[in-house]
């Protein structure tokens, strides 16, 4: 009982490991993800200036080729942070499928050791009647 128990809370450790694991990966991809969305959003601002600032037109086109090789190289990134994301997500997978086989490996003990002990109970109250009535 005490070592299902154990394996239980070193099964749930490990998950909360894993998790944390995605959750770093994941928070690295965010972090590009809202590089690329806040790049998107300085090339839309540019463009209007542009377009209401006709003598800074010439200058856009520089602008905007150093975005797009910018936004190139961050998705770039995405790309490469990709496998770990789905790494993490897979061994986070195993280490809750190896969790749920514990806990209801732990469950049916649980059980059981309830059956078993209503067994006992029901046996001895058996005994208690059988006892009452005989004396009677």
């Amino acid at each position: 009982m005490k070592t299902l128990e154990t394996l239980v809370r070193l099964a749930k450790f490990n998950v909360d490991d894993k998790r944390r694991v995605l959750a770093e990966v994941m928070a690295q991809v965010d972090a590009v993800q809202a590089r690329i969305d806040a790049l998107a959003r300085s090339v839309e601002h540019e463009r209007q200036i542009a377009f209401d600032t006709p003598a800074l037109g010439p200058t856009f086109g520089q602008f905007a080729a150093k975005a797009k090789a910018d936004r190139e190289a961050m998705e770039q990134q995405l790309a490469a942070l990709q496998p770990y994301v789905d790494q993490a997500r897979e061994q986070l997978a195993e280490a809750f499928e190896e969790q749920k086989k514990y806990e209801i490996t732990k469950d049916r003990q649980d059980e059981n050791e309830r059956l078993e002990l209503d067994r006992k109970d029901q046996a001895v109250l058996d005994e208690v009647g059988l006892q009452s009535h005989r004396q009677k």
